[in-house]
């Protein structure tokens, strides 16, 4: 009957006398290991990714080795301990290096080495740890175990201390001293008693216990006084980077990992990088490096160019003549701070929104003025001024609740739509959804009834951008396409045979 093993860790140093369990992989000495560099160390490929001084020999031999689930697998000699299984799976699937020895050790032999590339860093620390069960046909057999280097002996292990049958994990922690390739191997110097054993998972990955980050970064011109910088940042191994802030020096900022900038003008700016992260641990940490550049450009004038000045029907069709009062944007080389608003009626306003709702006093010709404002330094400021008349169409109290339809056209919601006589309709009845929006746009008729209805979209240029026959009301949803669409603000117009709705919608 198979019997269940206790298994001990033993360092390269102390033995620790505490259970484990089972099918515990290779332990670390104390830090955080990752990234294994040695493959097959546990040798579940069989014979393959290492090679030994041994002959392989899957027969009673002495001085050989083999690869097996157990040590019977090598020599069926009722000396040898049945049902051993490996460490890493604790059962007949794995498989283990099985070394069969000699009374007397003659002359330090290699047992095992990785034909893997194992690279390390200047520097850098790494965990070195193999399992062993020291005696698999023979309680009293003892070994004297070296874990090398590149050839050097960076730990010495006396298996005398373990259990006899139980697997014991040996490990050490050792920093490299150059960047490069090196050699990992395991050797046998001594012995006592009969020389079988076994050897599973050897491990060989860096080490590492604290949130640890390295940051710099470079720079660059683009064009004129347009800056990129690039983030050079090197975590540890247990250490993953979750977010960036740039300050550049003049009051701007950014959280982008790369980010380009312009500059305003000449001069000597500080640019900082912080660096924050987390290690597996859940410990946060960062790191801030800073150096100063020196911009030497002219800067671009200060220009904006707007398109026009837009006005919606009115919102509410019983309720005071509150339009929606827009300026088009179309380029600006400066952040905009806000807006200026001159309603031609005795009355003003500031925004930072491109669009206002505005209650004119009664249906008219007004002229309205928007101006512009953009920070042109971080102590400067410019402005753009556009002025246009605009006809304002308030609405009319309803004389009927008869269900006459209209037979006029659809009008668009700018000001130049026809001054005829509309018939207003609660906007709230339609629904655009999701907004903002990016791909698709729905739209919804709170109507029990289904109608047809022409959906016009039009931008803050005046232009109509779609235009569509669908069916709305009784449940219906009606989906159209709007991936090709700029980002911006835009009007949704839904006129029906007897009612025209207007909802404002954002592409983002």
């Amino acid at each position: 009957m198979k019997t269940m093993k206790n298994l001990l860790r033993l360092s390269a140093f102390v033995l620790i006398a505490n259970l484990i369990s089972y099918n515990l992989q290779a332990q670390s000495c104390g830090c955080t290991s990752t990234g294994n560099q040695i493959g097959n160390g546990d040798f579940s490929a069989g014979n393959t990714g290492f090679t030994s001084s041994l002959p392989y020999d899957m027969n009673c031999n002495s001085q050989s080795y083999g690869v097996g689930a157990e040590p019977r697998d090598k020599c069926g000699n009722s000396q040898w301990i049945n049902d051993l299984w490996d460490h890493t799976v604790g059962n007949s699937t794995g498989s283990f290096l099985i070394v069969d020895g000699w009374g007397t050790h003659p002359t330090p032999r290699m047992i095992w080495t990785t034909t893997s590339t194992v690279n390390v860093v200047a520097g850098q620390q790494y965990t070195f740890s193999f399992w062993q069960v020291r005696a698999i046909s023979s309680t009293s057999a003892t070994q004297t175990l070296q874990m090398r280097v590149d050839g050097a002996t960076v730990s010495t292990v006396n298996t005398a201390g373990s259990p006899a049958n139980d697997w014991v994990e040996y490990c050490v922690n050792w920093t490299a001293t150059t960047t490069g390739a090196v050699s990992v191997s395991i050797w046998q110097t001594a012995s006592t008693g009969n020389q079988d054993y076994g050897i599973d998972d050897v491990y060989f990955g860096t080490c590492a216990t604290e949130c640890e980050v390295d940051a710099t970064f470079g720079f660059s011109t683009v064009d004129g006084c347009t800056y990129k910088f690039n983030s050079i940042v090197t975590p540890n191994a247990v250490t993953t980077i979750v977010g960036y802030s740039w300050t550049f020096g003049d009051g701007y900022s950014s959280t982008d990992a790369n980010p380009s900038h312009t500059y305003n003008g000449s001069g000597n700016y500080e640019v900082c990088l912080t660096v924050y992260a987390v290690n597996d641990k859940g410990e946060c940490c960062q790191t801030t490096v800073c150096k100063r550049i020196e911009v030497n450009c002219r800067p671009d004038e200060c220009k904006a160019e707007l398109g026009g000045i837009l006005l919606s029907s009115p919102i509410n069709p019983n309720g005071p003549c509150e339009v929606l009062v827009g300026v088009s944007v179309i380029s600006a080389n400066r952040p905009i701070v806000g807006y200026f608003w001159d309603f031609g009626d005795g009355t003003t306003g500031t925004s930072t929104s491109p669009m206002v709702a505005h209650n004119f006093p009664s249906s008219g010709t007004y002229n309205v003025c928007v101006t512009v404002i953009l920070m042109s330094t971080p102590d400067e400021c410019c402005s753009f001024t556009i002025c246009k008349e605009v006809n304002v169409l308030c609405p009319k109290p309803s004389k009927s609740t008869s269900n006459k339809t209209s037979n006029s056209n659809v009008s668009n919601y700018l000001e130049e739509s026809s001054s005829s006589e509309r018939n207003a309709a609660d906007n709230s009845q339609v629904g655009v959804f999701p907004n903002p929006g990016e791909d698709k746009l729905n739209i919804v008729l709170n109507s029990n009834e289904t109608s047809k209805a022409l959906v016009t979209v039009v931008n803050l240029n005046g232009k109509e951008v779609i235009n569509e026959n669908v069916v709305l009301g009784g449940g219906a949803l009606n989906t159209l396409d709007v991936s090709n669409l700029a980002k911006g603000i835009y009007m949704v117009n839904v006129q029906t045979d007897s009612q025209r709705y207007t909802q404002k919608w954002i592409k983002k």
